[in-house]
């Protein structure tokens, strides 16, 4: 009787630790899949990231018309606003052939030794740098149309004298007189 007692105690543990086996295989294979799914999730972060800096990567075309945007900007003042035609024609290339072809406002500052090394880091000052320089753009093609604007009136008013002389002269002298006339107003208001 006491065989049969241990051989059913023997047989009772035996049957938990099947059941603990099984609930710890079960507990095993659930951590394999998570463990598994992180290391999925992170091989996908990785190429992503991996493609992000491909990405950033400029090829052939991509460096020389950053390169040409970058002397566009340098040589703005000197061309006396011609460059600015390139610097447009880079922006709207940017938009339609996108970043292949023309590089990211911004992105011509940065040296490729850097791109390739913190390509984070580089991004992040790339559409700093970008920021301001589509502000930049803004600003410079608002100047160049106001400096047309005014040339194209001046040409205007030769235009006036040259076909009526009498005329253009007395409203060109009436623009001045009045003009005058308020400064003298301000003046004498104190304002």
């Amino acid at each position: 009787m006491a065989d049969e007692k241990d051989k059913q105690t023997e047989n009772n543990n035996q049957g938990d630790n099947s059941e603990e086996t099984s609930v710890d295989r079960v507990g095993q294979l659930n951590e394999q899949q998570n463990q598994a799914r992180i290391e999925q999730e992170q091989k996908a972060e990785k190429d992503k990231e991996e493609k992000k800096k491909n990405d950033i990567k400029p090829n052939a075309l991509n460096k020389a018309t950053g390169g040409l945007l970058k002397a566009a900007w340098e040589n703005l003042v000197e061309s006396w606003g011609f460059t600015l035609i390139w610097i447009d024609i880079h922006v709207f290339g940017n938009l339609v052939f996108g970043n292949k072809v023309f590089c990211k406002l911004g992105s011509e500052w940065i040296p490729d030794t850097v791109k390739q090394a913190q390509f984070k880091e580089a991004e992040k000052l790339g559409k700093v740098a970008g920021t301001f320089e589509g502000a930049g753009a803004a600003c410079v093609n608002l100047g160049c149309l106001m400096v047309v604007l005014g040339v194209l009136v001046a040409l205007g008013m030769l235009l006036d004298v040259l076909s009526n002389p009498i005329t253009g002269f007395s409203h060109i002298a009436g623009y001045v007189w009045d003009a005058i006339a308020n400064a003298v107003k301000k003046f004498v208001s104190g304002s």
